[in-house]
């Protein structure tokens, strides 16, 4: 049984891999949740005081490390799946593209679903090509190896964001569920 836990853990990507996926993720989701938060504060200014105000940042915060966890584990899961020369061995280099397409598709669409909904139809292909789209992107800074190497350098100062934003993203989060609690 032993053996077979360790097969499964070495389709992973390696920590420091996932470290590098983390921070390009994290630099997306948590600079459009602080977009968004900052879009609405002077209103929340308003008619709440400093600690609502603050309150709903942890809202916000929280959230975004909650769906970047998710994305982040998506991701993973993709890598172990597919063959490990796609995704698992340059999992942190090849995850920036793929997120970067995916949130300026995911801008895109939410632009064009402000007053209506678009239909099924018009979703579907959006996110068919999305996903086309990211692994087009990713296979391309894989497999040349001069983008990949500027890529992991640019994957590598992006890096830090893992650490502010994970930490932001807990604080924030124990805050919301002291407020659940309390």
């Amino acid at each position: 049984m032993n053996k077979i836990f360790q097969n499964i853990a070495s389709r992973f990507p390696s920590q420091e891999q996932m470290i590098l996926a983390a921070g390009s993720i994290e630099l997306f989701i948590f600079s459009w949740s602080l977009r968004g938060f900052f879009f609405r504060a002077p209103s929340y200014i308003l008619y709440m005081n400093i600690g609502q105000i603050l309150a709903v940042a942890a809202y916000y915060m929280a959230f975004a490390l909650l769906e970047s966890a998710l994305v982040l584990i998506v991701f993973a899961l993709a890598a172990a799946i597919l063959p490990s020369n796609w995704l698992k061995q340059n999992f942190g280099v090849g995850s920036f593209p793929m997120i970067l397409v995916i949130a300026v598709s995911s801008y895109y669409l939410q632009q064009q679903i402000t007053y209506a909904y678009p239909g099924i139809k018009y979703i579907a292909i959006g996110y068919g090509s999305t996903l086309l789209g990211a692994a087009i992107m990713a296979a391309v800074f894989i497999f040349v190896p001069i983008l990949r190497k500027w890529l992991g350098w640019l994957v590598e100062q992006v890096s830090i964001f893992a650490y502010l934003y994970t930490f932001i993203g807990v604080i924030s989060l124990l805050t919301v569920i002291i407020r659940l609690v309390i």
